[in-house]
């Protein structure tokens, strides 16, 4: 993984000019979608992000590759919901040393946990909301 973080503000779009951030058309990515259209079974990501393939999931290295915020913010409100993108924040943040993290791909109460905790070392806004200005933080862009 670390070598897709540090493709991650290429990848992603964003130059850094003056400071400002300016998106390139190039941002966007394939989606790491089944052939079926279906988000892509947590097995499936969490095998893609340590280095293997997927057939069932052929887009998936890509979009790790380009790790661009799609927005909106990923909080508590998706506890019931499976999203790739949790299971990428659940994934970096374990990486990082923040632990105990459950790795399903769903947003509840522990990764909110985790959130605040990362959110408070680096000096962010506390909210246990991943924004922008925390994924950018989260993947290798520094602070927006």
């Amino acid at each position: 993984m670390r070598a897709r973080v540090g493709v991650a503000a290429t990848a992603l779009g964003l130059a850094l000019l003056g400071g400002a951030a300016v998106e390139s058309p190039a941002a966007t990515a394939a989606p790491a979608h089944t052939k079926s259209g279906k988000q892509c079974p947590a097995k499936q990501v969490k095998k893609v992000w340590r280095g293997g393939t997927s057939k069932q999931c052929p887009n998936l290295a890509d979009e790790l590759d380009h790790l661009f915020y799609q927005g909106p913010q990923y909080t508590t409100a998706l506890r019931n919901k499976y999203r790739e993108r949790t299971l990428f924040i659940q994934l970096r943040l374990h990486d990082l040393g923040y632990k105990p993290i459950v790795r399903d791909g769903y947003y509840g109460n522990q990764t909110r946990d985790v959130v605040k905790r990362y959110q408070r070392r680096k000096g962010l806004v506390v909210d246990g909301k991943v924004g922008l200005q925390t994924w950018k933080s989260l993947f290798g862009l520094g602070r927006a």
